[in-house]
Parts: C-alpha cells; sequence; structure tokens
C-alpha cells in the first residue's frame, strides 16, 4: 500500500518523508506550490518578489521533483503530477507576466521529464486547473491603476471557476488512468460545456458593465 504526496514547500518535507517511511512506497506525487504575486504591472513589483516567485515556482518545481523521481526509480513505477496553471499553454497574461512565465516552465520541465520516464508504470503530466474558488483572490495584491479593472473579479470568478473540492476530483481521476494515457500530457479542466457556459455569462456580465476588461 502507498500515499500520495502533495508537497506545498518546505515545511512539508518532513511530512512527505514520515509518509514514505509509514507505507513504504510513494504511488502519486504532486507539485502543488506557486506564488502569483497578484494583478499587476511588471514595475510595480519589487525584484526580491520576482525572485521568490521564480524560486517557488521554478526551482522548487525540480527540487522536489528530483526526491519524487528518485523514489519512483528505486520502486519501479510512480505517477508526478506538476500543478501549470495561466500561461501554462504560452498564452499571454498581462498583469500576471512573470506567474505566466513561471507556469509556461512548469509545461516544459513536465514534458521533458515524462520523456526522461518513459516506461510501463511511469507517468509525469501537468495539470492546469484554470481559476479555482479559494481565498487567493480576496487578499491578493493589485495595482493601484488595475484596481476598478479588478472589481469586476467576483463575476469572473462566478463564471470561471471551479470549486477546489471538483479539482481535487478530477485530478484523482486522471490518476485512474493508465500512465500510458497520462504521460507527457498537460490536461486543462476548465474545457467543454464549462468553459462555454463559462464564457456566455462573462458576455453577459459585460453588457451589464460588470466587468470593465
Amino acid at each position: 500500500m502507498g500515499f500520495l504526496a502533495t508537497c506545498l514547500g518546505p515545511n512539508t518535507w518532513n511530512n512527505c518523508w514520515h509518509g514514505l517511511s509509514l507505507w513504504g512506497q510513494v504511488d502519486v506525487w504532486i507539485n502543488n506550490a506557486g506564488l502569483s504575486g497578484g494583478i499587476r504591472f511588471l514595475e510595480d513589483m519589487e525584484l526580491i518578489e520576482i525572485a521568490d516567485i521564480a524560486n517557488t515556482n521554478i526551482t522548487g518545481l525540480p527540487a522536489r521533483s528530483r526526491l519524487a523521481l528518485t523514489q519512483f526509480r528505486k520502486q519501479g513505477y510512480g505517477t508526478l503530477v506538476n500543478i501549470s496553471g495561466l500561461g501554462g499553454k504560452g498564452e499571454a497574461a498581462p498583469y500576471s507576466t512573470v506567474y505566466a512565465a513561471t507556469k509556461a516552465a512548469v509545461s516544459s520541465i513536465t514534458r521533458s521529464l515524462s520523456k526522461e520516464k518513459r516506461g510501463p508504470g511511469f507517468s509525469v503530466f501537468a495539470v492546469i486547473p484554470g481559476m479555482v474558488a479559494t481565498d487567493f483572490f480576496h487578499d491578493m495584491k493589485v495595482s493601484p491603476s488595475l484596481i476598478e479593472h479588478n472589481e469586476g473579479m467576483p463575476y469572473v470568478l462566478d463564471a470561471l471557476a471551479l470549486p477546489a473540492h471538483s479539482v481535487g476530483q478530477r485530478i484523482a481521476k486522471l490518476n485512474t488512468l493508465p500512465p500510458e494515457r497520462t504521460n507527457d500530457r498537460i490536461f486543462s479542466l476548465l474545457r467543454g460545456m464549462r468553459l462555454m457556459k463559462g464564457i456566455f455569462k462573462l458576455i453577459r456580465y459585460r453588457r451589464q458593465g460588470k466587468i470593465k476588461f
């Protein structure tokens, strides 16, 4: 019997390895650490903030993946899941420039690692959840000139955000698929009818003047 490790930051490493010593193996390892920087112009960010985002979102990912992959090699199987996000497909993300660049890196790292760990029993893939309804959007930093821009965020969340529990369920379902069906894939959770309905809601809110962008 194995366990699922979700490593959010340095303070959780001991918990991950405690689970390993208890169960003896790691079935699924999820890299979910991430910093955003809010909705701001790049020139409004301090250099230390940029460095912190890059260190957590980029440097932290291969560092933690290395731990997981080392264990996978020992046991002969394992699934590594990287949480990507806005920018993960290489799209432009104004006011989230640094964050988007790091998420593009997450997707790139995922594709490279998936080629290194090809074979029966191994899978490395990424998930782009889209907007998720969490407290993250309640206290994020916003450039002064973008405050009006951000006032429509509750309506954007209503149109597009997925409930946190739904994201967890979908990721869990992906992990039930055979490794050959998930390896080297970037999965977007906001798609299909859910996305279509969200777009129609956004159009309605814009016409009502509730969204300014």
